[in-house]
């Protein structure tokens, strides 16, 4: 616990952060010398480690690259599906305060879409790799709309690799029994293309319980707190205006219990709590069911 020289008004800022938390928030933290990041992708984790990487918690955030060997990790390493589990035989996994990042849906699937994933290769520095999408998914639908349609439509061909991101995205943080591995979840919604306060005030939170002044970050981790979260070149507009109404009823029957356990509409955030209690979740892979205990 890395516990800095907080003052009287860094106290009640804290405690105001901390309402936006579950109960057991603070309690569960004080417990915990470390941090382990069970990444979902482009849910904004690529973010969330830039600023822990730059802070003096101990932080791990394993790779998506440590996926099914049976899968070619090119072009882009999200291609390539976690299995069920993999983040309990990595390091720090078992004593670390385990966290995950969720994303409204709505918002998810656009940034799923138009990923984008420039690759330098060493052997060509005047060669540019360009991935299309998640594991170049945009080569395979060339518009949001048929990419929607396939999406929701699982008799329509979808790429076998990515299976469980159309039937349930956020499966990697449960393991073979259902149970949630992150002990807490921080909300991210995004306007504009801007980071809201949503993640940003989580992130605060989180780094707050493990001893940084809410009111005194240092330089470098201030900046990058307010930095855009990464944004694809190639997606130019707000996610609403992708969706037709159509589109909207449709995902909204799919995405039924992640709206309602995470607290989400097309809109936004629908609930007062940006940081999710993990252990109380639950989902069945065989039911593709998601609820709170």
């Amino acid at each position: 616990m890395i516990w800095h020289e907080f003052k009287k008004d860094d106290c009640s800022a804290a405690s105001e952060l901390l309402s936006v938390a579950p109960e057991n928030f603070l309690a569960k933290t004080l417990l915990k010398d470390s941090i382990f990041h069970l990444h979902i992708p482009k849910t904004g984790g690529s973010f969330l480690t830039k600023v822990l990487n730059s802070s003096n918690i101990k932080f791990y955030s394993p790779s998506h690259r440590k996926c099914n060997p049976d899968i070619n990790l090119y072009p882009d390493p999200t291609d390539a599906i976690p299995r069920t589990g993999i983040f309990q035989d990595q390091p720090g996994f078992s004593e670390s305060l385990r966290i995950s990042i969720i994303r409204n849906p709505f918002e998810w699937l656009v940034s799923y879409y138009f990923h984008s994933h420039r690759i330098n290769f060493p052997e060509s520095t005047d060669f540019l790799d360009n991935s299309l999408g998640v594991g170049g998914i945009r080569t395979i639908y060339s518009s949001f709309d048929t990419f929607v349609e396939a999406y929701c439509n699982e008799e329509m061909y979808w790429p076998k690799g990515m299976a469980e991101f159309r039937r349930f995205y956020p499966f990697q943080i449960f393991d073979s029994t259902g149970e949630c591995q992150a002990h807490f979840i921080l909300k991210n919604s995004m306007q504009n293309d801007k980071l809201t306060t949503s993640l940003r005030t989580s992130i605060i939170c989180l780094m707050s319980a493990f001893g940084y002044s809410p009111h005194g970050f240092p330089t470098n981790i201030a900046e990058l707190l307010n930095k855009k979260i990464n944004v694809s070149d190639d997606k130019n507009h707000d996610y609403r205006s992708y969706y037709s109404d159509y589109q909207i009823k449709k995902l909204n029957k799919k995405w039924k219990d992640i709206l309602e356990v995470f607290e989400y509409n097309f809109a936004g955030s629908t609930g007062e709590k940006l940081i999710i209690d993990g252990e109380k979740l639950r989902y069945s892979f065989k039911e593709n069911r998601l609820w709170k205990t």
